[in-house]
């Protein structure tokens, strides 16, 4: 059986296609601009088609569009016409994440209605797929923590802004500092502009994750793992203390799982 799950962030539209629960490849469109029904369309038709063919030619097209499809989002305005999309181009019939699916986990927030699906997602692939109790730290436009129990409780989550939108935002509100690259910097004072960037925007949201996940820890008993995902992940999961694993696809996996529960 194939799933096709879709994860539409704020920065960017991801798709991953399972086959026998392997995932066989991902692919991304930017979330902006918006773009019509007939553009979403035939950019996901040929992007997924084109993907599936560079990465295994024993499957048809044919198998896509029999698949299971599965969709995280948290840009409201452009969900309708991805759906649609998706039901025109490949012909399924998606399912949306949100309140009254089956996730597997039990949402122990004030208003479980609102919370964010990608918080529940990751949580539900988190509880499927690791030792609890387990902590997750997407890094993507955001930076979340969320908390998940033994009993796959999800208990909350922490929201602090993106590398990427810290680093943005700095150079947006300060005239004279610049764009710098997203790298990690060894030393412990910078020497220049960008090197001073980079170790307070970089290291600086190493030093913030171990602290709110060494807080998020008091929560729990005997926390077994602290998974990071998201694109920024990369950038500095090797330089957090705190951080046992690196899944850049947690959230696809997530959407996996969820799919197979709502069989």
């Amino acid at each position: 059986m194939s799933t096709l799950t879709v994860d539409i962030g704020n920065s960017n539209i991801v798709f991953g296609f399972f086959y026998n629960k392997k995932l066989l490849f991902t692919a991304r469109i930017t979330s902006t601009p918006p773009r019509t029904l007939d553009e979403y369309s035939i950019l996901i038709r040929t992007l997924l088609k084109e993907k599936l063919t560079q990465n295994d030619k024993t499957i048809s097209l044919k198998e896509l569009n029999s698949s299971r499809c599965v969709i995280s989002s948290v840009v409201p305005h452009i969900t309708p016409p991805i759906i649609e999309a998706l039901k025109l181009s490949l012909n399924v019939d998606p399912l949306l994440v949100e309140p009254g699916i089956k996730t597997g986990i039990m949402i122990k927030a004030k208003n479980p209605s609102s919370v964010g699906s990608d918080r529940i997602v990751n949580s539900a692939a988190v509880a499927y797929l690791y030792e609890l109790p387990a902590i997750v730290v997407d890094c993507g436009t955001a930076t979340c923590i969320d908390v998940v129990n033994e009993k796959k409780e999800f208990l909350g989550t922490i929201i602090a802004p993106g590398i990427e939108t810290a680093a943005e935002a700095l150079t947006i509100k300060a005239a004279k500092l610049p764009t710098m690259p997203l790298a990690w910097n060894p030393n412990l004072i910078g020497r220049d502009t960008i090197e001073a960037m980079q170790i307070g925007c970089i290291n600086g949201f190493c030093y913030l994750i171990d602290g709110l996940v060494t807080q998020a820890k008091k929560l729990l008993t005997q926390t077994k793992n602290v998974v990071c995902t998201g694109g920024l992940g990369q950038i500095i999961y090797k330089h957090c203390k705190t951080i046992t694993d690196y899944n850049p696809n947690l959230t696809l996996e997530g959407l996996r799982i969820i799919g197979e529960l709502n069989r």
